[in-house]
């Protein structure tokens, strides 16, 4: 088996698919109705597609696998696409974009996404 069809892979691919295709929905309300509500959602989307990214990279950077390095090489287009700067680090990159989201939360809503949430 290959190291992209492995189970795990494909989840993430699939996951990061749709949140590809819901962040860009997010951002078409954005542009239309400038809510809270649809700004959380966007930064929210966002950050789970950061946090996809980010886990999907740090696994195919230490595989030397041929396939591997193709797919290291797609996230880094991707990341170029969503604004990290040409020769950027990936990783650097997802963790700030990350950070911003989170900043971003913060200062819409008061929402920490840090603090432990009571689900009882």
């Amino acid at each position: 088996m290959s190291y992209f069809e492995s189970e795990i892979i494909q989840n993430i691919v699939v996951e990061i698919d749709y949140l590809r295709d819901f962040l860009e929905y997010c951002s078409t309300r954005v542009k239309e109705i400038d809510s809270p509500e649809n700004n959380t959602d966007y930064f929210h989307t966002l950050y789970a597609l950061s946090d996809k990214y980010l886990n999907l990279y740090v696994r195919v950077r230490i595989d030397t696998d041929t396939e591997a390095k193709m797919i290291q090489q797609d996230i880094k287009a991707g990341a170029h696409t969503m604004g990290m700067v040409i020769g950027g680090d990936p990783e650097v990159y997802f963790k700030s974009l990350m950070k911003e989201c989170k900043r971003r939360i913060v200062e819409i809503t008061g929402e920490d996404l840090d603090k432990e949430v009571d689900l009882s």
